[in-house]
């Protein structure tokens, strides 16, 4: 599998892109400390409009490949495969429990979810 990068810097920035990206150092992801943001964000885009779709959602992210690959990293130790699923579910439902808890999004009576105007600001 491969795969194509295309980085946009100033040329402040180049030598040290240069090097992270010449050196094989694992890149870990920082959706895990504010995933809540990026879910409402997404809500608020209607990218995501029921809390199945916030499972999906996480599925495409850098963030679902790298706990996968290095769950003790992100604080899933011992977790692999079907139960390591299990609790990224469970934390996209605590997601979505604390976005409806501050009036950031409401879920309707058939499970769509709709931001409020307190998510859309």
């Amino acid at each position: 599998d491969k795969g194509v990068a295309v980085i946009l810097t100033s040329n402040d920035q180049k030598a040290r892109l240069q090097q992270v990206a010449t050196e094989a150092n694992v890149v870990e992801s920082k959706l895990g400390e504010c995933n809540i943001e990026h879910v409402n964000a997404e809500i608020v885009l209607r990218t995501i409009n029921t809390s199945d779709i916030v499972m999906e959602w996480f599925r495409t992210t850098f963030f679902w490949i790298r706990v996968h690959s290095n769950p003790s990293y992100y604080g899933y130790d011992n977790l692999a495969g079907d139960e390591l699923d299990t609790k990224l579910h469970h934390q996209a439902d605590h997601i979505i429990a604390n976005l409806v808890a501050a009036e950031c999004v409401t879920m309707q009576k058939n499970g769509n979810l709709e931001a409020t105007r307190i998510g859309k600001s």
